[in-house]
């Protein structure tokens, strides 16, 4: 019966101390994940390749390298679009990376919802009038098709509490083979 007492407080207190940590980690962190582009096809024929990161939390955008070309080209030139040259910003649901100089070129991503720390796969609005590389709107090439990838990446909590309930496992197994051994002895 002590041995019982023991583990029960031990358990409650590793809870209690585990949802505690918990809580502050996960308050403390932010979740940026990186989103790549799938399939991003321009109306003329020309394609994006590359990615950026995302912080749902903060709504920062960081560490772009979207690359377009073909195409047009002799009106949209090929072209990656990095943080050495261009900067961010986000309206609503549209993710803008525009170049730093008078050109005023820039690209704008408008998926079918707002990017999550959750990850998933989110395809671009096909309606949107905002979701294209121009030149300040005018000119411009919409997207034919085209979505936005990410994988999650799980909580500190939830390493935690599976790190946990492993270490428990463990220890109750070995504790359950000792009373069986020592049960067996008796007999």
């Amino acid at each position: 019966m002590k041995n019982r007492t023991k583990l029960a407080f031990v358990t409650g207190a590793t809870v209690a101390l585990g949802s505690v940590i918990g809580i502050n980690i996960k308050s403390a962190s932010a979740v940026t994940l990186t989103w790549t582009l799938n399939n991003v096809i321009f109306n003329d024929g020309g394609q994006a390749l590359g990615s950026f990161n995302y912080d749902a939390n903060t709504n920062i955008l960081s560490n772009w390298n979207i690359s377009v070309s073909g195409g047009n080209e002799s009106t949209f030139p090929p072209l990656t679009y990095t943080p050495n040259n261009s900067e961010t910003n986000i309206f609503d649901n549209v993710y803008l990376f525009g170049l730093n100089d008078d050109s005023l070129r820039q690209i704008r991503f408008e998926p079918i919802s707002n990017l999550t720390n959750a990850g998933g796969t989110i395809p671009f609005n096909p309606a949107s009038i905002f979701a294209s590389e121009c030149y300040n709107c005018s000119p411009f090439r919409a997207f034919a098709s085209g979505s936005l990838t990410a994988q999650a990446v799980p909580e500190p909590l939830t390493i935690l509490g599976v790190s946990t309930a492993i270490g428990f496992g463990s220890y109750f197994k070995r504790e359950l083979s000792k009373k069986q051994k020592r049960e067996k002895a008796k007999a």
